[in-house]
């Protein structure tokens, strides 16, 4: 599983865990997904708050150091 932002209206910004298909889907029931792990999540722009970004990151983190 990997830590997802979901950029849907509805839901923008918020955390999700999702699972990876075989073929590396992006989408899921109607939310599009962005890795917060990818270059993304080291250059954040207008679409997510830093904040947030290093909160998600640190909360990776630590679930991998387990």
């Amino acid at each position: 599983m990997v830590l997802r932002v979901s950029k849907s209206e509805k839901n923008r910004g918020k955390p999700f865990w999702k699972c990876l298909t075989s073929y590396g889907a992006t989408s899921c029931n109607g939310f599009e997904w962005v890795d917060v792990t990818s270059a993304q999540a080291e250059q954040p722009d207008d679409t997510y708050d830093a904040t947030v970004l290093n909160m998600l990151k640190s909360i990776k983190d630590l679930v991998d150091w387990h």
